[in-house]
């Protein structure tokens, strides 16, 4: 299975997707604040010189290569035997001083309508709709899902055939 931001993301507004344009991004701005937020306070309260996965993950590691029962550990088995420091060979991705830059910056909150700062030429601009077709039918609300996750072509219980069903089958049962 695979699981990406975007599906996660998508998982997670559903609700607000039917909401006006401006209450949407009032809801996306409080969304992403609130994750900066909290992710800012985790990558500032780490104490580990790594972050916590990468950190758990070398602890892992480096308690299977103390047993020696897995290959991959053979590196840890010997950092251990020439007391080497593992934290040199991680990469810089995986520092805690990487994770506080990742969320350093901050979201702030939309001024007021009132401290908007219109230009004058737009205020008599008209605005109008976007020039295309809109397709007949009920507009999906599903994401369209790549090849590797689409459902495979029937198979006919009668002929064994893929493509068809019992039903459509016009072959001579087996």
């Amino acid at each position: 299975m695979t699981s990406n931001i975007a599906e996660s993301f998508n998982a997670t507004i559903k609700s607000a997707r039917e909401l006006p344009v401006a209450t949407l991004l009032e809801y996306l701005r409080v969304l992403v604040q609130e994750w900066s937020y909290k992710n800012r306070n985790i990558a500032s309260h780490t104490m580990t010189k790594l972050t916590n996965k990468a950190e758990e993950a070398l602890r892992e590691n480096y308690s299977l290569a103390r047993r020696m029962k897995v290959i991959p550990s053979v590196t840890f088995a010997v950092f251990c035997k020439y007391h080497m420091d593992p934290y040199q060979y991680c990469a810089e991705f995986f520092k805690k001083e990487n994770l506080v830059k990742i969320y350093e910056a901050i979201v702030f909150p939309m001024p007021s309508q009132s401290d908007w700062d219109d230009a004058e030429d737009m205020e008599y601009a008209d605005v109008l709709p976007p020039i295309g077709k809109i397709p007949a039918g009920r507009p999906k609300k599903q994401r369209l899902k790549p090849c590797h996750e689409r459902k495979e072509k029937n198979t006919c219980s009668r002929c064994g055939n893929r493509g068809h069903n019992k039903k459509t089958c016009r072959n001579l049962p087996k």
